[in-house]
């Protein structure tokens, strides 16, 4: 799975929901991040580390968007299930993503 290292001190894991709690300096700062176990492309400007820099108040949240690869192929029907004369629709393949 995917783990994050915030400046340079791995974190600990994702909750249920996807989030990560971190501390964080009372009068801002610059924060670094570092994502692992994800494959870069998938990742904002295909970096696996993002810099932030963050005020006193905000932001409270910061939010990094993943890409998501699906992969969508169909599997034909068997050749004993295909007639060569018929000139209709092919019978139900398989669908898969």
């Amino acid at each position: 799975g995917a783990a994050v290292a915030a400046n340079n001190v791995a974190c600990a894991e994702f909750d249920s929901s996807g989030w990560l709690e971190l501390t964080r300096r009372r009068r801002g700062g610059k924060l670094r991040l570092d994502v692992e176990g994800v494959p870069t492309f998938l990742l904002p400007g295909g970096e696996s580390c993002s810099h932030v820099t963050y005020g006193p108040l905000e932001p409270s949240t910061l939010e990094l968007d993943l890409l998501c690869v699906i992969w969508v192929y169909w599997v034909p029907p068997d050749d004993s299930e295909i007639d060569d004369d018929d000139d209709g629709p092919l019978p139900d393949g398989m669908l898969w993503v």
